[in-house]
């Protein structure tokens, strides 16, 4: 059966992954679906006006997404589930980058210096 979790579930699981998240130390979270950003990110608005975004909070990037299971219960959000997923692509791809190279410093040039012969 589908249904939102009560208040004392969603409470009896969050030392759980408040630990989770500290032993993993993630450089991104995907938010899937109103509750669960209603437990990670409370205040921020309702899922429909932030998802697909990225919100950085200290060293880890947050993307709420609707739950896949709300696009397959509602049809008219695949589309936006799709988008919202190619842009977290994109997040990954400059999040998870290598840094560049370090620019090669080349040491200063001496002068020769001119022998004598006697």
């Amino acid at each position: 059966m589908n249904r939102d979790p009560m208040p004392n579930e969603a409470e009896a699981c969050s030392p759980y992954l408040k630990r989770q998240l500290e032993l993993v130390r993630p450089k991104v979270v995907l938010i899937l679906g109103r509750h669960a950003l209603e437990r990670l990110m409370p205040g921020q608005g309702s899922i429909s006006r932030i998802h697909g975004t990225l919100v950085m909070r200290g060293d880890v990037a947050y993307v709420p997404l609707y739950h896949p299971a709300a696009a397959l219960h509602n049809g008219s959000l695949m589309a936006d589930l799709e988008h919202d997923f190619d842009r977290v692509k994109a997040y990954l791809a400059k999040l998870l980058a290598p840094p560049p190279p370090p620019v090669p410093v080349e040491p200063p040039k001496q002068e020769a210096e001119q022998l004598r012969l006697l």
